[in-house]
C-alpha cells in the first residue's frame, strides 16, 4: 500500500483494508470488473474512485461529490484508460 493510502476497498475483499493511519486517501476498485464475460469474450476492466481520508471519520462513509478522482481500464483488443480529475 502506498505511504498515500489510508484505506482500501475492493470488490474482491470482505472488509476494508487498512493502510497508513492519517494518510490522506481512501481508494475503492474493483479488480477485475465484469470477470463473468471472459468465457465469451466481451471486454472486462478495473475500476477505481478516490476519497480524501479524514482522520476521525469513518472510511467510505462519503458523498459522491467528494471524490478526488475516478477512472477506468478496459481490458479488450486495445487497452482503453480513462482519468477523471
Amino acid at each position: 500500500v502506498s505511504p498515500n493510502v489510508a484505506y482500501l476497498a475492493s470488490e474482491e475483499e470482505v472488509g476494508v483494508i487498512a493502510g497508513c493511519a492519517g494518510m490522506k486517501y481512501e481508494i475503492a476498485f474493483d479488480p477485475l470488473d465484469g470477470s463473468s464475460n471472459v468465457d465469451v469474450n466481451i471486454p472486462t476492466g478495473s475500476i477505481f474512485g478516490i476519497y480524501p481520508s479524514r482522520t476521525g471519520e469513518e472510511p467510505f462513509k462519503k458523498p459522491g461529490t467528494d471524490i478526488v478522482a475516478a477512472g477506468y481500464a478496459l481490458y479488450s483488443s486495445s487497452l482503453q484508460f480513462v482519468l477523471s480529475l
